[in-house]
């Protein structure tokens, strides 16, 4: 998927995907009638499209409930945080006192657990489907690697930051990636400093994350390149630890 086109997207009428739940190209609420009823084709497409597959008992289940209900309970995110999986997610990274290679071994070792554990998460059907989601769509948006990463601790912490922000403010949500231990190691910002400013996050965080390229209706550009250079200034001075 462009993350640059995504959000330009509108839905139509003749959209049969937009359209299915609401019978409109807008917000307004589905409420079941006699010409678009809640029945099984709709309740598999709202569970098709909040999670990652339904099970027949959770039809059954949707079946017997309203949209309005369904929808509140997938929108809860009371437990975003589920519990710990592993005692190395408290335990503090190495330091460079630690042999390279004694390093990797445990991170990849770790990150197969971090990898199984999220897996899984997804996998559980009820009522955390939609929040499982959304951690994985800020996951593709908010685009960190664990091949530079390399400490996984900071990749679960990462997972963790979009889990309580699933369904929150993307505004803070914004600020909160600009300053993740992961984020500040995959995009340059622990060599971001006030005599050298690195300009990877800045352009990153305007370009693909929030304002995107182009210009506005009166042709002023969404940003421009001092806007970038005084941004990598603001942000000087982060690092992991």
């Amino acid at each position: 998927m462009n993350r640059r086109d995504f959000l330009k997207w509108s839905p139509s009428k003749s959209d049969g995907a937009a359209s299915l739940l609401s019978g409109s190209s807008d917000l307004t609420p589905y409420v079941p009638r006699p010409d678009k009823p809640w029945n099984a084709r709709r309740a598999a497409h709202l569970l098709r499209r909040t999670g990652f597959g339904p099970q027949w008992a959770e039809l059954e289940s949707a079946m017997k409930s309203t949209p309005a209900a369904i929808v509140d309970v997938l929108l809860d995110n009371s437990g975003a945080q589920p519990m710990m999986f592993q005692n190395w997610t408290t335990d503090d990274p190495f330091d460079d006192s630690t042999e390279p290679e004694v390093r990797q071994q445990f991170y990849t070792t770790w990150l197969r657990d971090l990898q199984f554990w999220w897996i899984n998460m997804m996998l559980v059907p009820g009522p955390t489907r939609l929040r499982e989601k959304m951690v994985l769509f800020w996951h593709g948006h908010f685009v960190s690697e664990f091949t530079k990463v390399e400490v996984t601790q900071y990749m679960y912490i990462q997972n963790r930051l979009f889990r309580e922000y699933a369904f929150g403010s993307f505004k803070e949500l914004a600020r909160k990636i600009s300053t993740d231990p992961a984020m500040v190691i995959y995009l340059d910002g622990a060599g971001n400093k006030a005599e050298s400013p690195n300009e990877n996050y800045a352009r990153e965080l305007m370009e693909l994350f929030t304002l995107g390229t182009g210009t506005y209706k009166d042709g002023t550009p969404h940003y421009s390149e001092n806007d970038i250079v005084e941004l990598a200034r603001a942000l000087t001075g982060w690092t992991p630890k």
